[in-house]
C-alpha cells in the first residue's frame, strides 16, 4: 500500500493512523484529531450495520443531515434517541501529561498494599468537569489498545482468558504509570499475570460525583471492553468460532450470542 498520506483514501488514512497508535507511535495533534473522526465514522457505520442499538459518541459537528438521515433510515417505529451533551469548551485541553500526573496520585496503601485512588479523586476533581470527561477518554484510548490477543495470553497463561480479568489486569497496567504501560503495550511479554485494578475504572465516576454530586453517566468515545479492539483479536478470528469456544475465550459471555456475531462482524471488517 502506499503510505503517502496525500495518495490515501480517508479510510487508508484512518487505519494507517490506527495502525500507529495501536504501534505506540506518536501522532500529531492534527492526526489524532483525524483519527478521532474515523472512528466516530467506524462506531456508526458499525452499529448501522450490525443492527444494535449501540453506543455512539461523535462530536457535535459530526451530527450533520446525512448522520441524522441514516439513523432515520435505519431505525423507524417506537424509537427513541437520547442525546447526552458534553462541553468540553470550559478550559484548556487535557493533554496526555495532565493525564499521567493524575494516574502517578494513585498509590498504595502502606496496610494493604492496594492501590487506593483518594488523592486522584482530590485532583481530577478540582478540575473542570471537561477534564473528567477527557480523562475517562483518554483511559478508554489506553485500555482499548493493550486489548489484544498477545496482551490476554500472557496475563492468563494456564488458564482460560477472562474477560473481565484480562480489563482489570489491564486497567493495572495504566495504574503503573506510562512508563511501565508504553514498556507492555508495545512488549506484550511484558504483560503482569495475576494482577488487576478494577477500581481505576471508578476513578472519573467518583472525581464527578465528588464535584457536582452527581452519578456519572458518560460513555467515553472508546469501548475498552475485553474483545472490542477488532485488530487485536483479528488473527485469531479468523481460526473460526470452535476455537475460541474450546479454548474459553468466552468463558465470561459465551451465552451472549449477539455479541460473539457483533465481534465477528468487528474482526473481518
Amino acid at each position: 500500500m502506499n503510505l503517502n498520506p496525500s495518495a490515501m483514501t480517508d479510510n487508508e488514512k484512518g487505519k494507517n493512523l490506527h495502525d500507529r497508535a495501536c504501534r505506540g507511535e506518536f501522532l500529531t495533534e492534527e492526526e489524532r484529531q483525524f483519527l478521532d473522526r474515523w472512528y466516530a465514522k467506524m462506531d456508526l457505520e458499525e452499529s448501522l450495520a450490525l443492527g444494535f442499538p449501540n453506543r455512539i459518541s461523535v462530536p457535535l459537528a459530526h451530527v450533520n443531515e446525512a448522520f441524522i438521515q441514516a439513523l432515520r433510515e435505519k431505525y423507524s417505529g417506537n424509537i427513541r434517541l437520547d442525546i447526552q451533551i458534553v462541553d468540553l469548551s470550559d478550559a484548556p485541553s487535557f493533554t496526555e501529561e495532565d493525564f499521567w500526573s493524575i494516574i502517578d496520585q494513585v498509590v498504595a496503601d502502606e496496610d494493604t498494599g492496594e492501590e487506593v485512588l483518594e488523592a486522584a479523586v482530590n485532583t481530577l476533581s478540582e478540575r473542570p468537569v471537561s477534564h473528567i470527561y477527557l480523562f475517562e477518554d483518554r483511559l478508554a484510548e489506553k485500555l482499548f489498545l493493550l486489548d489484544t490477543e498477545a496482551h490476554a495470553r500472557a496475563a492468563f497463561p494456564d488458564s482460560p482468558i477472562s474477560a473481565d480479568g484480562f480489563l482489570y489486569a489491564r486497567a493495572a497496567v495504566v495504574a503503573g504509570g506510562k512508563s511501565r504501560y508504553e514498556a507492555i503495550l508495545n512488549d506484550p511479554s511484558l504483560m503482569p499475570v495475576d494482577e488487576g485494578f478494577e477500581a481505576l475504572l471508578s476513578l472519573a465516576g467518583k472525581a464527578f460525583q465528588k464535584r457536582t454530586g452527581e452519578e456519572f453517566q458518560y460513555i467515553p468515545i472508546r469501548c475498552y471492553e475485553t474483545f472490542s479492539n477488532p485488530d487485536g483479536w483479528r488473527e485469531t478470528w479468523w481460526e473460526g468460532f470452535d476455537f475460541f469456544q474450546s479454548a474459553g475465550l468466552f468463558k465470561d459471555r459465551a451465552a451472549n450470542a449477539d455479541q460473539i456475531r457483533k465481534e465477528a462482524w468487528r474482526s473481518n471488517r
